[in-house]
């Protein structure tokens, strides 16, 4: 599996908005999938978060999809 779609498998739509979200470097996000896949599963939890806080504000989110997202996260 690439990490594109080990990130996608989590939620997240790209490497790219990973990486925008955690402000953290696309090669750095490759490197800690191949490395440091604990480090990189935290910083994708964060993400997420992040991801779907903006989803909830720009979207409109009801409260009820606002805690699905939150429950899947935390089943990962």
């Amino acid at each position: 599996m690439t990490t594109s779609k080990y990130i996608k498998s989590k939620g997240l739509p790209s490497i790219e908005e990973t990486a925008r979200l955690s402000h953290t470097p696309v090669n750095t996000i490759n490197n800690w999938y191949k490395s440091r896949r604990d480090r990189l599963d935290v910083l994708l939890d964060g993400a997420m978060l992040r991801y779907i806080d903006e989803q909830f504000v720009s979207s409109g989110l009801t409260e009820l999809e606002f805690s699905q997202k939150i429950i899947k996260i935390l089943k990962g």
